[in-house]
């Protein structure tokens, strides 16, 4: 048999060779973005990684094992044993330092490259949020909270249950933030009507708010309020959690309207903000009289210990 085509007088082929990556193609400067020292590393020697020429002349020299015996190549396996054990434990400390540097310019060239358009998706993604959260408030002082269910918000804010999930996590933190934006929405609408500045007394204060809470448009904030007290009532932690930070909020929104002389303006923020709560109770039920009369005769009793109430 001709043994020339067998294969076994042909030399294995050297599997510790290394291809030689050309120095543009490394980009050290790239590299230097997220390693400056690897960076200095490759200028110093031309491009190659620090000891690249002495491992490609260690394979050069490695002996063709089809010559050695083969107590002579245990000998020399176990050698070998020792040597990887030592060269990997070195490995392991080098190893958060000296990475190779094709792998920084992949990471840098692939930061760069996405930084933009990172940035921009998120912007996009914040937008569409306060867009679809507008017009999901609106749908809800249209059609009051208890049909604020996903699917019909979904198509208010012309997109699929899946979609507000994806953006809000879950049902209670979409139906949170959208009541939020609803107080912030009140807020902003009370500045907008109000004068600019502080109050003159606390009874034009008083008065002026409940004039703008009995109309439109605030007359359907104070619709979905009651749901949320309703709701809270009932026991729902999430409901009685929102309605807690829609009262803080107001409460620090008064102490910027009542005029600035104010005695004891945290007591008085407190009555301020019952007198408003109590009436908007009485006017749900058709008893907006005894409510008017109420808060007059309050600020008539309180006068000679409040100068300011209504000076």
């Amino acid at each position: 048999m001709d043994r020339s085509c067998s294969g076994h007088n042909q030399k294995p082929a050297d599997a510790h060779s290394k291809q030689k990556i050309e120095p543009n193609l490394i980009a050290p400067h790239v590299a230097g973005v997220f390693r400056p020292e690897a960076e200095r590393s490759l200028q110093d020697h031309g491009g190659q990684r620090p000891g690249e020429e002495q491992r490609r002349q260690r394979g050069r020299n490695r002996p063709d094992w089809s010559t050695v015996s083969a107590s002579d190549r245990e000998c020399r396996h176990e050698g070998d044993k020792r040597h990887a054990g030592h060269h990997g434990e070195q490995l392991d400390k080098c190893h958060d330092t000296a990475s190779s540097p094709c792998i920084d310019v992949a990471v840098a060239t692939f930061v760069a490259g996405c930084s933009d358009c990172y940035k921009a998706a998120m912007n996009e993604s914040r937008l569409n949020r306060d867009v679809m959260l507008r017009a999901m408030a609106t749908y809800v002082l249209e059609h009051g909270l208890n049909s604020a269910s996903l699917r019909p918000l979904a198509k208010a804010a012309g997109t699929s249950d899946r979609m507000l999930l994806y953006h809000f996590g879950s049902k209670d933190q979409l139906i949170g933030e959208l009541l939020l934006f609803l107080a912030h929405d009140v807020v902003e609408k009370l500045d907008h009507y109000l004068p600019p500045n502080r109050a003159a007394s606390v009874r034009d204060c008083v008065v002026d708010i409940l004039a703008l809470l009995r109309r439109d448009p605030l007359r359907r904030h104070v619709r979905v309020w009651l749901e949320i007290v309703a709701m809270a009532n009932s026991g729902h932690a999430s409901y009685q959690h929102i309605g807690g930070q829609i009262i803080d909020g107001y409460t620090d929104w008064l102490e910027r309207r009542l005029p600035a002389d104010t005695p004891d303006m945290v007591t008085m923020v407190a009555l301020v903000l019952t007198l408003i709560e109590g009436t908007i109770i009485m006017d749900a039920i058709g008893r907006s009289s005894i409510a008017d009369a109420a808060r007059e005769r309050f600020f008539l009793n309180e006068f000679q210990y409040y100068p300011t109430l209504s000076k």
